[in-house]
């Protein structure tokens, strides 16, 4: 069952979550390193906020992840950079790990 939060909703599945953000909201899919850093960051709580779109692979092997304030991106291997937009345009924000 999902479970509401303060502004929108959460389904944990094995390997990831949905969440929406508002009444209504698209799920989106968050993910392996790009979740464990929004995790560390606050989840939706954080600087960064809901997820806004799904992981998008990028030709590099890299992933990236928009969040409503930001981005984190996921280089191919365990460090994940994670940028936020309210402090300035890529914005780095230190890893809390």
């Amino acid at each position: 069952a999902a479970t509401d939060l303060e502004h929108g909703r959460v389904q944990g599945f094995q390997g990831g979550a949905l969440y929406s953000h508002g009444v209504g909201g698209t799920p989106v899919v968050v993910r392996g390193a790009i979740r464990a850093r929004w995790h560390r960051e606050g989840s939706e709580n954080g600087p960064f906020g809901y997820p806004v779109a799904d992981e998008t692979q990028l030709p590099g092997g890299e992933a990236v992840q928009r969040f409503e304030h930001g981005q984190i991106i996921w280089p191919g291997r365990r460090d994940t950079a994670a940028l936020l937009d309210s402090e300035g345009p890529d914005t780095p924000v230190p890893d809390r790990d």
